[in-house]
């Protein structure tokens, strides 16, 4: 069990195992109503398909990490306390379905299950669950390399420097200026930018300034128009302001919807990404002579999992659609980003 002070720490491990380990899936509770009964207890028939996608998980030589699956760790009990028999060179052992039914389950040499737990639900698990474990507690200097700290303060005393130019202290705030700004997602971005351009954590002063502008690059893709309103009222001679204002307009001339949408289907690999736009969830969205290659689906209208992730598989089996596209209404079904983000990642694989 690996301990976090918040769900954002364990992003940060998730992260960290999934670079480190070659073979790795996280289960996470789903967020859908019909997968609940009045809101406080999964349902059976929900539990049942868990287990059993952790027994074909346990068969492989995979790492498995399970986040808010409080639910089903008490049918574990064999597993967490790695209770297994031998038979034929072949470790065993069982899976409570419920009270009164056990299935016996062959385990991989090789499988691991990591729990992912916040430092906070602990007061909430009885300690004889809590002693199955070997348990540590992670923090940002046991995980996080201080070059990604060093980084991330650099960048978010940038983003400060910008607010100052405002005589309003209360407006705006960094959120108006960068969409869903977070400290913790600047540091994210810092690590996915060693990543994305292959430099090491011992990088040089030149390397250091290309991180950095690439990061700066990636903000302004997520700013709002309040950040060319705001830098133009003190831009008179002061160059880095008109040259920020300059790039402002460059990258977002080429961001419009459309566009987007029509890189993608460029790709032969399409990645994935977060679109944050202002059309309401009810709005037709046209995609111009794209209709047929791309799939819309809208989170508000599946009840369970299964349902949902039949439709992610039905895509990624089609060979008429390319592109899938969920649409998610920020403000009202926000709490099913982590679980449709770990939806969408194992059904890719």
């Amino acid at each position: 069990m690996l301990i976090g002070e918040s769900e954002i720490m364990l992003d940060y491990v998730e992260r960290y195992i999934r670079k480190n380990q070659q073979w790795t899936r996280t289960l996470i509770g789903s967020s859908l109503p019909g997968d609940s009964i009045a809101g406080t207890t999964y349902s059976e028939q929900y539990n049942r398909r868990v287990l059993m996608d952790i027994i074909l998980h346990g068969e492989t030589n995979i790492t498995l990490m399970m986040r808010r699956m409080d639910h089903i760790y008490a049918n574990l009990y064999d597993l967490f306390n790695q209770n297994f028999h031998i038979s034929g060179h072949r470790k065993y052992c069982r899976i409570a379905f419920d009270n009164l039914t056990y299935q016996r389950v062959p385990i991989h040499e090789d499988f691991f299950c990591i729990i992912l737990a916040e430092q906070k639900d602990l007061i909430e698990n009885d300690p004889p669950f809590l002693n199955r474990f070997e348990k540590h507690v992670v923090d940002t200097d046991s995980i996080i390399h201080r070059c990604y700290t060093i980084i991330a303060s650099n960048l978010l005393q940038w983003i400060d420097s910008l607010v100052t130019y405002s005589s309003n202290k209360h407006f705006p705030q960094r959120k108006s200026l960068f969409v869903d700004y977070n400290p913790d997602n600047v540091r994210l971005l810092v690590m996915d930018a060693f990543d994305s351009l292959k430099i090491s954590e011992d990088y040089s002063e030149n390397q250091r300034d290309v991180i950095i502008g690439f990061c700066k690059e990636k903000l302004i893709r997520t700013s709002s128009f309040d950040l060319p309103l705001l830098l133009s009222c003190h831009m008179i001679n002061n160059d880095k302001l008109k040259i920020l204002i300059d790039q402002y307009y460059k990258i977002h001339n080429q961001l419009s919807f459309s566009n987007i949408i029509d890189q993608a289907l460029e790709e032969t690999m399409i990645l994935n990404q977060v679109i944050y736009t202002y059309t309401q969830i009810y709005d037709k969205i046209e995609y111009l002579n794209h209709n047929s290659l791309v799939m819309e689906i809208k989170i508000g209208g599946f009840k369970s999992e299964f349902e949902l992730k039949t439709k992610i598989k039905e895509h990624y089996q089609s060979k008429n659609k390319r592109l899938l596209l969920i649409r998610v209404d920020y403000h009202h079904e926000y709490k099913h980003l982590l679980f449709l983000k770990h939806l969408i990642q194992n059904g890719s694989i």
